[in-house]
């Protein structure tokens, strides 16, 4: 069965394309696997994810209307063509003004068993991946979380994702963050364990932003980047 992986938050700045980015390195030899950016203003991941492009993996699609307005409907159009492509995983990078309308879409437009029967209807998974960072993101980010989940509850699995690194001020929200999957039965994954301020995470930020792939990292960033990749 065909996987849609929504990569998803609300909140800015967070780290998602980031993600996408590290599950295209981890699955760029694999052609089962394709990428979807869906972030109209700024299309971030169709440039990071560039040593993909001449692949046909990787596409863009936009839920703006000839008004420039986001459409939430075009969304399931669009999952009803891409579930006709032969991939086996599709991840869809959804920009924070995208993701910000994933909840009307089930709570106002269509209800929760209607895109379950959907999920039936194109043979298809539907996997919502939810992004948490922290400082100062953390407080938008779980409210975003915890709103997805009390809309969705059981009918879909959600997967949080933390990113590591925006969490070593306070470590200890990542123990409240495992506390509330625990309590509501959610998987829990990490990525960017990288300090941007160190010559290896400054050398790998520098290359996510030229959009290489990991056959373009010198041998010790390379080794460093691995250990990211083993995570996911």
């Amino acid at each position: 069965m065909k996987q849609f992986h929504f990569i998803l938050q609300a909140k800015g700045g967070v780290g998602k394309s980031f993600l996408v980015y590290l599950l295209a390195l981890k699955h760029q030899s694999q052609p089962g696997t394709y990428f979807v950016d869906v972030d109209a203003s700024t299309q971030t991941s169709s440039r990071q994810l560039a040593f993909l492009s001449g692949t046909g993996r990787i596409a863009a699609l936009s839920m703006l209307d000839e008004r420039q307005k986001i459409t939430r409907d075009k969304l399931l159009f669009s999952l009803t063509d891409l579930s006709q492509l032969p991939f086996e995983n599709c991840y869809l990078d959804f920009g924070a003004p995208e993701s910000e309308q994933i909840p009307a879409l089930f709570s106002v437009d269509f209800s929760t068993e209607q895109f379950y029967e959907l999920a039936q209807h194109l043979q298809c998974q539907f996997i919502f991946d939810v992004v948490i960072a922290g400082n100062t993101s953390y407080f938008a980010c779980t409210q975003y979380l915890q709103q997805m989940q009390q809309i969705i509850g059981n009918t879909f699995p959600i997967c949080i994702w933390v990113n590591q690194y925006s969490f070593y001020k306070h470590p200890q929200l990542i123990s409240e963050i495992q506390s509330y999957a625990t309590q509501h039965q959610l998987q829990v994954n990490f990525f960017g364990d990288i300090d941007t301020s160190t010559q290896v995470g400054n050398q790998i930020l520098k290359m996510v932003q030229l959009g290489h792939g990991l056959d373009r990292y010198d041998f010790i960033t390379a080794m460093k980047l691995k250990n990211e990749l083993a995570k996911l």
